[in-house]
């Protein structure tokens, strides 16, 4: 328990940090951010061999690896992954949240945003779109046998033209 909490102090280290040099506002921030750290890492050499890439590109699986770990433990903290129920609460909770800051940017945004889908909304959509992917499954699982055999006719008859422009300019080289 007592590593957990530690890792868990590491990682929401991490996350604040990130989010305190404004990493997560733009692309463009994000990119400044690891051209300063690479360059701040330029010169470091262990045994002789320069870590520079190898060290940024662990150091940004790193930092993503925290995020989405924060992530994990706030969702299963928060208790999202018990039941439905909970679920439910937790999406109005944060419904009911984020919906000052939004009055906010639509003030700001000349744009007209879409309103947050309804509980029931989006329950049917989420089943729409997994049957959806089910029945897209089963119905290439059934089709895999016809396109197994095109595919092998199509291989065949490639195979056979090439060995037969093959035969044919072997005959005509030994002709002459």
């Amino acid at each position: 328990m007592l590593k957990f909490g530690v890792k868990s102090a590491v990682l929401g280290s991490a996350v604040y940090y990130t989010i305190d040099k404004g990493i997560w506002k733009d692309s463009a921030t994000t990119s400044a951010f690891y051209d300063e750290l690479e360059s701040g890492l330029k010169f470091l050499i262990v045994g002789g061999a320069f870590l520079q890439f190898e060290f940024i590109n662990m150091l940004k699986f790193g930092v993503k690896l925290a995020v989405l770990g924060s992530a994990v433990y706030y969702t299963i903290d928060k208790g999202i992954w018990k039941d439905s129920a909970t679920t439910s609460a937790f999406y109005e909770e944060l419904e009911s949240g984020v919906s000052p800051y939004v009055g906010e940017l639509k003030k700001q945004i000349p744009y007209e945003l879409p309103p947050l889908p309804s509980n029931d909304r989006l329950s049917y959509l989420m089943k729409y779109y997994w049957n959806c992917g089910v029945k897209t499954t089963f119905n290439f699982l059934v089709d895999l046998p016809t396109h197994t055999s095109n595919a092998a006719v199509k291989i065949y008859d490639t195979v056979s033209s090439s060995l037969d422009a093959a035969d044919q300019k072997t005959n005509s080289s030994q002709e002459k």
